[in-house]
């Protein structure tokens, strides 16, 4: 086990973050009222003694406090999270030094369909599609792909000016529970 410990008293966090490569944990805060902040167990750390997360700052790009769940890409170039609606994606720039920077940059906002109550998302293994589903029933597994589209972002149903010319297409999956193999179900 590893026991981490906020610098600054306890707070409410649902979303716990690995960076594949350097080993890091990043715990992103739940709030209410204020945008959430971003923590830091740099690598290697104890898994004997209670070790001290460092606050990295607040990460004012993302509209709610109410971070249920994130991801890493697998590249890592870029930090998708969630709340109960929708899902913000923060992209690394190409200049930065370190992926630590990922963490002021602008979000993105990203459509995921109809959940009743969104608590999860992640990159595919090829960081070209989102997965997310929700705590409540039904419990759809939503996957929102990117589709290459020009010098406009279209996201979901909304469309955002970036940078990026992808597309992220939310493909509603039916929902799965009590289907034996759901897993091939998935990636057929």
């Amino acid at each position: 086990a590893i026991r981490l410990q906020y610098p600054n008293g306890r707070h409410d966090a649902e979303a716990l973050l690995v960076h594949h490569v350097m080993g890091d944990i990043y715990v992103i805060t739940k709030t209410l009222s204020t945008a959430p902040n971003v923590y830091k167990l740099q690598a290697p750390y104890s898994t004997s003694a209670v070790n001290r997360l460092r606050l990295l700052g607040v990460i004012r790009s993302v509209p709610t406090g109410l971070i249920t769940g994130g991801d890493i890409a697998s590249d890592g170039n870029g930090v998708i999270l969630c709340d109960y609606f929708r899902a913000y994606e923060l992209k690394l720039p190409g200049d930065a030094s370190a992926f630590d920077e990922a963490w002021g940059q602008a979000a993105t906002i990203i459509d995921l369909g109809t959940r009743q109550q969104g608590e999860s998302v992640c990159y595919a293994a090829d960081s070209n599609s989102l997965y997310a589903t929700s705590e409540k029933r039904p419990t759809p597994l939503i996957k929102v792909k990117r589709v290459r589209t020009g010098p406009v972002t279209r996201l979901g149903v909304g469309i955002t000016r970036a940078s990026s010319s992808l597309l992220l297409l939310p493909l509603n999956i039916p929902n799965l529970m009590g289907y034996k193999g759901w897993h091939d179900r998935c990636n057929s």
